[in-house]
């Protein structure tokens, strides 16, 4: 009930930002041990997502580590949709290609999205945001992927968007010098490919 109060708050005064990080031990084992229907219910953030849509003036959220599935990837696009978000902080959740695909309609929305650390969402993930990203009113400028059990496969389909996308410029799909699932000249491509839309701008 805070939570929600709290967004319906943010809707009638100026705010830039907001972040979330709930997350307790218990939750994370809990999340495994029941079913998402049961789990929404008794995790505040995830209850409250419903009631996001009453943040209006908000333009950042973070819900980094908060312990989030695909089921609730569904309700929060619905209610990011009918907000001013346009950057978006998914790191350390529970989500996987099905919660991507249900976060897809916020690619014509938001200009930063990052998912990195959901290691469920892989090639298939990758491909269903490559897609995505392809549609001319994509409007995604920074894509966070790193950690998320991404290979050759799913770069290939994200170096597939280049050149007719001109918005993305910066995508990272590994940490530091963790490259060992995706090529060299893969990596090398993607980054001269977003570096070009950078010096474009």
């Amino acid at each position: 009930k805070g939570i929600s109060e709290l967004f319906r708050t943010m809707g009638t005064r100026p705010s830039s930002s907001l972040s979330f990080n709930y997350m307790k031990p218990q939750m994370n084992v809990l999340r495994y041990l029941l079913p998402s229907f049961i789990y929404s219910f008794i995790n505040p953030v995830a209850k409250s997502l419903k009631n996001l849509h009453k943040a209006t003036k908000l333009d950042s959220l973070d819900l980094v580590g908060n312990s989030l599935g695909d089921q609730e990837m569904e309700d929060l696009a619905k209610a990011v949709l009918k907000t001013n978000i346009t950057s978006l902080n998914l790191v350390n959740n529970k989500i996987g290609p099905r919660g991507i695909f249900h976060l897809l309609p916020l690619t014509t929305q938001l200009r930063e999205l990052d998912v990195g650390i959901n290691k469920k969402v892989g090639d298939e993930g990758a491909i269903l945001l490559s897609n995505a990203l392809k549609d001319p009113k994509s409007s995604i400028e920074s894509l966070q992927l790193w950690k998320c059990n991404i290979g050759e496969l799913g770069a290939d389909a994200l170096l597939s968007t280049f050149p007719n996308n001109t918005r993305l410029k910066f995508l990272s799909l590994t940490l530091g010098n963790d490259y060992s699932k995706i090529a060299m000249d893969t990596i090398k491509a993607l980054k001269e490919a977003t570096q070009k839309n950078w010096n474009s701008r």
